[in-house]
């Protein structure tokens, strides 16, 4: 199921979908759930972007539709945090599934120039212009250099369809850059959001882009979205209905409780 149809689907029949994150986080998911968090830098967070604007949170809770991608991220965590992962195994009703924002900076890193060193240059020499046409160039060459997870070259359609944005969007930062205000600041944001909309209308029709979605919403034990099992990868252990994780694991317990007295 495309995250078209995930948007779209009125039937109350659940997926199963999975959330990977740290094991430290154990006690408190079986406390409170998963709770849609802020993001902690990054695209989406309440850090300043290389220009010096604020980007607003996109808080959610993210999950994969395919198992593999959900192990695949699990095995990355382990060895970039040296520590262990788990993978939280939920029925979700697609209805209640929106877009991943973030996934779309995969494809667009929107602040990737160092506006500020090529501003400061262009604007003491007098060739603004050059500025804006550099920036375009940089911007659409890092568009063309984007790959996705399967290593497949951004479709060309997606340039050629925010391309006609990128103009306004630039001059609106190098605008921003020369002199900071209120109206500048809200600018930038403005044509980003055209930008990520087109990006958002085309990737949801592109089945090799939608292998993520996110839910805004807790999701506890119980209600029409749920925690349905909890897999421990490392030791190959869980609670609960396991999804497509059930032939690795070689001991399911009936408590969720008895994950922790593990630890």
């Amino acid at each position: 199921m495309h995250i078209q149809d995930l948007l779209e689907y009125t039937s109350t029949k659940p997926i199963i979908a999975y959330h990977t994150t740290l094991r430290k986080h154990l006690k408190q998911i079986l406390k409170h759930g998963l709770i849609p968090n802020r993001s902690k830098g990054g695209y989406g967070s309440d850090e300043k972007s290389s220009v010096g604007y604020s980007l607003e949170s996109l808080p959610g809770t993210y999950f994969y539709r395919e198992y593999k991608r959900a192990k695949n991220l699990a095995n990355a965590l382990n060895s970039k945090n040296n520590t262990d992962s788990m993978i939280v195994i939920c029925q979700i009703q697609p209805k209640t599934a929106t877009v991943d924002e973030d996934r779309l900076d995969d494809y667009v890193v929107f602040d990737e120039i160092d506006f500020n060193k090529v501003a400061r240059q262009a604007i003491k020499s007098g060739k603004e212009d050059g500025l804006v046409d550099h920036g375009i160039r940089i911007y659409l060459d890092n568009l063309t250099k984007t790959t996705d997870a399967n290593g497949k070259r951004l479709d060309s359609r997606v340039i050629d369809n925010v391309r006609p944005d990128i103009t306004s969007y630039i001059n609106a930062l190098v605008q921003y850059i020369k002199t900071p205000s209120p109206e500048g600041e809200s600018a930038i944001k403005s044509n980003k959001n055209i930008i990520s909309k087109k990006l958002r209308s085309f990737v949801t029709t592109q089945p090799r882009y939608n292998f993520s979605f996110k839910v805004n919403e807790p999701i506890t034990f119980s209600g029409a979205n749920r925690i349905v099992g909890i897999y421990l990868p490392k030791d190959s252990v869980g609670w609960g209905e396991l999804g497509d994780f059930a032939p690795d694991a070689y001991n399911v317990y009936d408590s969720p409780m008895k994950l922790v007295q593990r630890d």
